[in-house]
């Protein structure tokens, strides 16, 4: 039995990360995807597309202090942090190392001055979709990532502001609605949409 001494998460720097094991982990991790019938590009990724990537933050984990088995990568992104890849391999699943990961982004979102932490999802990933939103993640974007399926933005702000929670909510479904019912008919209407979205957000609702 997997217990909690036997893990142990840190923060390493870019340089000392072994990026071939780190793109076996992630594969490995995201192998279901295309199982499924959804062309992810993260389940295929190499150990060269890692490194140019440019991650600014990195945490592992390792059991019994030497084997891979986790990994966040995140991007510096301005005032947010965007947390690209986060995996854990498929024998750990469900040992609560997702969260513990999870509270160590929040932790170095704040220690640097953050506003959020965002990443996004596939829409059929409803279990990741469950867990980012107990951790306290709200979905503000519905997007077109290909034409093989949708992808979901995910934000944990710090601040508390109702008033952005409420227009990022309403955001979220009218785009979802549209992107679903309306841009294989009118994409140029969707842009408009969007155009129009971020000059109400710009002039009228603040971060």
């Amino acid at each position: 039995m997997l217990m909690k001494k036997d893990i142990t998460i840190k923060q390493i720097l870019l340089k000392d990360l072994d990026y071939e094991k780190a793109a076996d982990l992630i594969r490995e991790a995201f192998k279901g995807l295309l199982d499924i019938g959804i062309n992810s590009p993260t389940a295929q990724i190499t150990a060269k597309e890692l490194i140019k990537r440019n991650f600014d933050y990195c945490f592992c984990v390792y059991v019994f202090s030497d084997e891979l088995i986790g990994i966040a990568l995140l991007k510096d992104k301005g005032k947010k942090l965007y947390l690209d890849i986060c995996a854990v391999k498929k024998d750990y699943q469900g040992h609560g190392i997702a969260k513990q990961i999870f509270a160590l982004v929040d932790n170095i979102a704040k220690e640097n001055k953050y506003e959020c932490v965002y990443l996004d999802t596939m829409e059929p990933a409803i279990s990741n979709i469950k867990l980012y939103e107990y951790l306290g993640y709200q979905k503000t974007n519905f997007l077109l990532f290909n034409t093989n399926y949708f992808s979901i933005v995910l934000c944990k702000y710090f601040n508390k502001n109702k008033l952005r929670n409420i227009f990022l909510f309403f955001k979220f479904n009218l785009k979802k609605f549209l992107y679903k019912k309306v841009i294989y008919r009118s994409p140029k209407e969707i842009t408009k949409f969007g155009f129009l979205l971020k000059k109400i957000k710009k002039n009228v609702f603040k971060n």
